[in-house]
């Protein structure tokens, strides 16, 4: 899924569009490409209940699970024309973990008493691709609204045993929550040129809906400084944030995710 999250994003950045426009905003790029790793720090719940029995929440503590990784950072952007571009970035967290429950409780079918081990892993891949239209411009600065996709993959695995007084173990089960969210979202985006050789930039999102068996809510944040020293390539650093709530209410079973996903991020870039 990695590797077509890679190629994804540098088929969108090598898409042909023309001739630039040297009135484009930053370094004047129809087209810019950012590899990078950023250090994300995560604060994660998870809950998945069938019908019947009460919910209960679970999260990296309860775990065991570590909450913070370095991880590949990919971005993006096309500049079609002077006030209009797309931006693309993709990024990731997965975490396991192992720890003995200090409460009873459920997920899925698992059903789980206090002193069992839990296992677990999650899994998390977040794209973002979004159309940009700038309705301020200036000679060295912009500011535009726009509209995109979050396209958020999150997976998540418990298993859990018991120890026997007699010896050996109880098996108590593994049961899987998975979810992929296109969530749409309303951009504000813009960004400044401080010096001939420095670029600020920052998008900043929002979305909620209630759609079927879907109910969530996005609050996205991105910034980055970028260093030009030569024409074509340069050097970056950003932040970035997300905060993610999404619950699936099928027929039988409620699923639900609650994510923070935060941290600074540094990377090559290269422009033409």
């Amino acid at each position: 899924m990695r590797t077509t999250a890679a190629l994804t994003l540098g088929a969108i950045c090598l898409i042909s569009a023309g001739t630039a426009s040297a009135a484009k905003p930053g370094f004047g790029d129809t087209f810019t490409f950012g590899i990078g790793s950023m250090w994300t720090q995560s604060d994660a719940t998870f809950a998945y209940t069938l019908d019947g029995l009460p919910e209960t929440e679970l999260d990296l503590s309860d775990l065991g699970m570590k909450d913070s990784d370095t991880v590949l950072w990919l971005g993006g952007k096309w500049q079609i024309s002077d006030r209009f571009h797309i931006g693309a970035s993709y990024s990731s967290f997965d975490a396991n973990g192992s720890n003995t429950a200090e409460f009873d409780g459920d997920f899925g079918e698992v059903l789980f008493t206090t002193g069992a081990t839990l296992t677990s892993s999650f899994e998390s891949e977040l794209y973002i691709v979004d159309l940009g239209w700038d309705f301020v411009k200036t000679e060295d600065a912009h500011l535009g609204l726009g509209a995109g996709v979050h396209i958020a993959d999150l997976s998540f695995e418990l298993g859990a045993v018991v120890d026997l007084p007699l010896g050996g173990t109880l098996d108590l089960g593994v049961d899987r929550a998975e979810a992929t969210a296109p969530l749409p979202n309303a951009t504000l985006s813009g960004g400044v040129m401080i010096s001939d050789h420095l670029y600020l930039q920052g998008t900043a999102g929002y979305f909620s809906l209630n759609y079927k068996d879907y109910d969530g809510r996005l609050l996205s944040a991105r910034a980055a400084l970028e260093w030009r020293p030569f024409e074509r390539f340069g050097v970056g650093a950003g932040y970035q944030y997300l905060n993610l709530n999404l619950k699936v209410d099928d027929s039988d079973s409620n699923e639900e995710f609650d994510l923070d996903l935060s941290g600074p991020l540094l990377f090559l870039s290269v422009g033409f």
